[in-house]
């Protein structure tokens, strides 16, 4: 399925794509999954934004609290169109770059208060808090 998402398209914090990482090696994350945006929007004009991927696995988030942030699903708001709401996980551990063209389609958006849990989950895996 081609990408939705061009590479002019500015993305904002906290949306939430659907999208599969075909590079992924060993234990990264792997599939077609949400992708939540967490780079800032002055730098998502760009061809390329920072993301971390959500899970369903919820135990991750309780065997790690620091870095696996519970998204519950009332913190999560799909656009018209797209399925209800499931808890998932943010893997912080797992941020990275990704081209916007893996990215297919916006499936909504976390709230304001869901986007600094992710943020903190992040500053805990590089050591900045």
């Amino acid at each position: 399925m081609p990408s939705l998402v061009k590479p002019q398209d500015v993305l904002n914090q906290g949306e939430l794509y659907w999208g599969e990482d075909h590079d992924a090696q060993g234990s990264e994350q792997k599939g077609d999954r949400l992708w939540a945006v967490m780079s800032r929007k002055s730098l998502n004009g760009n061809n390329t934004v920072v993301v971390v991927p959500l899970s369903r696995r919820l135990e991750k988030a309780s065997k790690y609290p620091g870095f696996c942030i519970l998204i519950p699903a009332q913190e999560m708001i799909p656009i018209v169109g797209q399925s209800a709401s499931l808890d998932r996980v943010a893997l912080c551990h797992q941020i990275r770059v990704m081209d916007k063209s893996k990215l297919r389609e916006k499936w909504g958006s976390m709230t304001l208060s869901a986007v600094p849990s992710v943020q903190n989950g992040i500053a805990f895996v590089l050591n900045i808090l």
